[in-house]
């Protein structure tokens, strides 16, 4: 497998954003959610789908009050190549998720 080349990818690139607006708007996301579930009886599950949503998961999680149960699954379309294909599950979540609230991160 080649692994991808970051610095070579970085100056082919251009920012859209720069990191403190996708801060911000994490922050934004976890303060919505922390309202839904401001009176929740039961804790979500924080369902991370890696690889993808890794970085994004693990800032939404620091940011937010609501207490959750962590799981993750990993899904993938792309197989190391840079075109999908169908979905192929690689990790289940641990948890029963049979009616559970779910964020899927």
């Amino acid at each position: 497998m080649n692994e991808p080349n970051l610095q070579k990818a970085l100056t082919q690139s251009d920012l859209i954003h720069p990191r403190s607006v996708l801060l911000a708007a994490i922050e934004r996301v976890a303060q919505e959610i922390d309202a839904f579930y401001a009176d929740a009886t039961e804790p979500p599950v924080f369902l991370t789908v890696l690889n993808g949503g890794v970085m994004f998961s693990g800032l939404l999680s620091l940011s937010l009050q609501t207490r959750c149960v962590f799981d993750s699954i990993h899904a993938s379309r792309y197989r190391s190549g840079t075109s999908g294909h169908e979905v192929t599950w690689g990790k289940w979540a641990k948890i029963d998720l049979r009616g559970r609230d779910v964020l899927i991160v």
